[in-house]
């Protein structure tokens, strides 16, 4: 039972330490990225349009995805509430699953102290934005491969492909993951 809560208390830390208020220009240059793709077709832009003196030079925008997220989720009323609370749902659901990895025969309470110490390391990151997907990408594969271990389904193996297609149109950095399944 001790367990349980303390699992659920560093989930609830972690959830806590993404509400704050959305002051990072990255996080509104990619809102304003995302509503400029949803008014013009889905597809980012081949240049650079926000910029005054880069217009003519191509632009690669690799967190697209992420882009018509932020900017869905900006359209919902009460805009930056929403994207304070995007923000601190990622920072949970990726602390959700890092708690839920541990070595068959450790103590469940180890595990919860291991991650709240790794939320004191990262909550910087947890911002509406490509830094959470990242957290949230290498959460999700790290449980992937976890349950791989235990069970041995190959299902779960196919699930890191559809994963990192998922992750490589949200993220600029899908290749940690990458980089993750080799080591």
């Amino acid at each position: 039972r001790g367990d349980f809560m303390l699992r659920w208390t560093v989930v609830l830390l972690a959830v806590m330490l993404g509400c704050y208020g959305i002051y990072q220009s990255t996080t509104l240059l990619r809102t304003a990225s995302g509503q400029y793709m949803a008014a013009n077709g889905l597809l980012p832009p081949a240049t650079d349009v926000f910029s005054l003196t880069a217009t003519d030079r191509n632009w690669i925008n690799l967190g697209w995805g992420t882009d018509l997220i932020l900017a869905a989720v900006y359209a919902l009323p009460g805009q930056d509430i929403c994207l304070t609370l995007f923000a601190a749902a990622m920072a949970g659901l990726t602390l959700g699953l890092v708690v839920h990895i541990s070595r068959p025969g450790l103590p469940n309470w180890w595990t919860s102290v291991l991650a709240a110490v790794a939320l004191l390391a990262v909550f910087p990151q947890f911002v509406a934005g490509t830094e959470s997907i990242t957290l949230l990408g290498l959460a999700v594969q790290v449980w992937l491969l976890h349950r791989f271990g235990l069970s041995g389904r190959s299902r779960d193996l196919w699930s890191l492909v559809a994963l990192q297609l998922l992750w490589v149109n949200l993220d600029p950095r899908a290749w940690i993951g990458l980089l993750l399944l080799l080591l």
